[in-house]
Parts: C-alpha cells; sequence; structure tokens
C-alpha cells in the first residue's frame, strides 16, 4: 500500500510539469506539424527536462536553495509565461477541454476495433514486451548506491548542488557531466517525500516506456501500422534498452533525445515545415543537457546540416538565428559552466573519445532507436511507391 501511494505521488510529479513540456511544443509547432499524441507524450519528457535545467540554473547561476517555493516555482512558472505567449501569437488561453476527451478516448476504442487479426496479435506481443520490461524494471532497478544516483540523494538532503571537489559522488573526469537525468530523481524524490528505490524503479520504467511510445510516434504515419508495431517492438527488445528498463540511468532519456532530433530533421529534409526544424534543435539542446556525447559529436553534425540547409536555400537565416538563440538559451546554464571550466571540458572529452575504448559501439547503441527508424522507415516507403 505505501509503494502504491509512492507511485501515485511520483505519477503527481511527472503531471506537474507537463502541461509546461506540452504548451513548449505547441508554441514550437506554429506549422501544425506535430499530431496531438506527440505533443502529448513528448510533452512529458520536455517538461521534465526543461524543468531540470530551471532548477539547475536557480541554484547554480541564482544561488538559491532548493526549497519548495523554488522548485515549485520552476515547475509552474513557465507554464504561465508559455501561456502568455500562446496567447500573443494566437489570442486564446489553452484551457483543457474535458469535452474533448471522451471523443479522443472513443476515437482510440475504435482505432483498436478496427484492427486485423495480425495487427491486434503483434500488437499483444508488443504490450507484453513492455509490460515484462516494467515489472523487471519495478523489481531489479539500480540501488541507491550508483554514484548518479547518490548524487541526486545527495542533492535531495543538501537541498542544493555540489560541484565542488568536496562531493564524492561528483568530481574527477564525471565532474562536468549534465545533471539533467540526476535533477529529475531529485524532483522526484522531493514529491515522493523521500529518495527510495521506487524512485530510481518509477524512473527506469518512465525512461522505457517513452522510449517505446515515442519511437512509434516517430514512424511516418504512412506506413502501414503492422509495420510500425513490427518496428516497435524490434525497438523495443534491443537488449540494451530492454535491460535499461531495470537500471534508471540517462543512456534511455539521450536515446530519446537522439531519436527525436534526428527524425524531426529527416521530416524537415523530407518536405515537412519549418516546425519539425526548429523542434530537432530543441531536441538537440536537451539531448547536450543530458550526455556530453551530444556536445562533442552530434552537435556539429546537425551543425553542418544546418549550414547546408541555409546553403541550399532550405531555411533563411532569420530561421537559423531564431532556432540555434531558443536551443542555445535552452542550455544556456550548462554551457556557461562547461565554457568557465574548457580544462575539464577537454579532460571530459579525452577521457570520453580517446580513452573509452568501447566509446564508437556506445554511440551506435545510442543511435539504435535513430537507425532502426530511419531505416525501417525509408525501405518501407519507397516500397510502397515501388522504388528500387
Amino acid at each position: 500500500m505505501t509503494a502504491l501511494i509512492v507511485y501515485l505521488k511520483l505519477l503527481i510529479a511527472v503531471l506537474l510539469v507537463w502541461p509546461r513540456g506540452y504548451l513548449l511544443i505547441y508554441l514550437i509547432d506554429r506549422s501544425k506539424s506535430f499530431s496531438f499524441g506527440f505533443k502529448f507524450f513528448v510533452g512529458w519528457l520536455l517538461g521534465l527536462c526543461t524543468f531540470a535545467a530551471d532548477v539547475f540554473s536557480a541554484n547554480y547561476l541564482g544561488g538559491m536553495k532548493l526549497d519548495w517555493w523554488v522548485i515549485y516555482s520552476s515547475a509552474l512558472m513557465q507554464i504561465f509565461g508559455f501561456s502568455f505567449v500562446i496567447f500573443i501569437f494566437e489570442r486564446k488561453i489553452l484551457w483543457p477541454r474535458l469535452s474533448n476527451f471522451m471523443p479522443f478516448v472513443q476515437r482510440q476504442i475504435a482505432g483498436f476495433v478496427s484492427l486485423k487479426k495480425a495487427e491486434k496479435i503483434v500488437l499483444g506481443v508488443l504490450l507484453l514486451i513492455v509490460l515484462t520490461g516494467l515489472i523487471k524494471g519495478g523489481w531489479l532497478a539500480s540501488t541507491p548506491a550508483d554514484a548518479w544516483n547518490q548524487k541526486a540523494a545527495t542533492i535531495y538532503s543538501a537541498r542544493a548542488i555540489d560541484l565542488s571537489a568536496n562531493d564524492p559522488y561528483y568530481s574527477g573526469v564525471v565532474k562536468y557531466y549534465p545533471l539533467n537525468d540526476t535533477i529529475i530523481k531529485f524532483w522526484l524524490a522531493a514529491v515522493a517525500g523521500g529518495f527510495s528505490q521506487n524512485v530510481i524503479s518509477f524512473a527506469a520504467n518512465f525512461y522505457y516506456l517513452a522510449l517505446v511510445i515515442i519511437f512509434f510516434l516517430c514512424l511516418p504515419s504512412k506506413i502501414k501500422i503492422l509495420d510500425r508495431l513490427l518496428a516497435t517492438g524490434l525497438a523495443a527488445f534491443i537488449p540494451i534498452w530492454y535491460y535499461n528498463s531495470s537500471l534508471a540511468f540517462e543512456d534511455t532519456l539521450f536515446a530519446i533525445w537522439l531519436l527525436l532530433a534526428f527524425t524531426s530533421m529527416m521530416r524537415f529534409l523530407g518536405g515537412d515545415k519549418k516546425s519539425t526544424f526548429y523542434f530537432a534543435e530543441m531536441a538537440l539542446a536537451v539531448a547536450v543537457w543530458t550526455k556530453n556525447e551530444a556536445l562533442y559529436v552530434v552537435f556539429p553534425i546537425i551543425l553542418i546540416t544546418t549550414v547546408l540547409l541555409y546553403l541550399y536555400k532550405k531555411v533563411k537565416w532569420y530561421d537559423l538565428i531564431m532556432c540555434w538563440f531558443w536551443a542555445g538559451l535552452t542550455i544556456s546554464p550548462w554551457f556557461l559552466l562547461l565554457v568557465f571550466n574548457w580544462q575539464t571540458m577537454l579532460l571530459t572529452w579525452h577521457w570520453q573519445i580517446g580513452v573509452e575504448n568501447l566509446w564508437p559501439a556506445r554511440l551506435i547503441l545510442y543511435l539504435s532507436p535513430v537507425i532502426i527508424s530511419l531505416v525501417f522507415s525509408d525501405f518501407l516507403l519507397k516500397l510502397k511507391h515501388g522504388k528500387k
């Protein structure tokens, strides 16, 4: 019973920051390129990650202790800010409309009923894979003794982020490593009333479930539902992600943002409107805020792509400036920390790229959802249109 209450509190913690994520995607989506389902589910993750950046900024730049009024104002303040900007653009306030909820539920039920027998079987297998992954995550999630989880527990107890050498859980080559995942766990612990195994289990389950759902939503809607379910089942059962459903590491979170960055950029290159281009840069910014690998590898790739888009007149200079401005603003506190401590940053770079022998293999694993999504989609679309 106690564990159930804790999980309900953790759901409330995620729900509190969901509106800011949904409103931010809605604000980016000026061309109405994203479906409601995409904005709804990605909003949960974007709300958490941008909230974590605000908490870091309040403590690191503002010097404020992470008391209740600070973390709750960080969770809720942007909701009003984004709503005001949307009102300026559209002269309306986005309020949840319960009258739209039942028709939405009815459409989902009708969609399920209309599935063919093979599609229902594949969906059942996919749900079984996900369910066993979630149950395994609930029973086997890594313990608070892990250094990164212990760092979150330290932030919870001290109500401050210690970046000094005095912190045994945050020093050496990993001293300037992003705290997105760590602060998310701090927030979950703050709402749950303590840092426990339940917090870690919930984070592991949430990351894995988000990866599966967002992967499905990133597949082109032109592909048959059966093929999308098969691709999603393949992604859900990739050993590292299925295994990580019981390990609340930032790897799964990082893979999600890589998937969103690359697929959004590919959608834009494929003819979608500018909203997908803007969101690709935002997703990249959050990926940098999650793991340093994004800054060292993915950032240059998308930067070069962006320049080529401008040179070939796919975007205007105004779009380039604005997308990089908002992406840079999202991670500015973390980027300032790296700039002010560039020597340690170079040490981290050397360790991750030059010393860690398995790093290229790990990058492939991080990109595996991207690879499956892009290759699978490209193959099926060509097959559908009869292209060789």
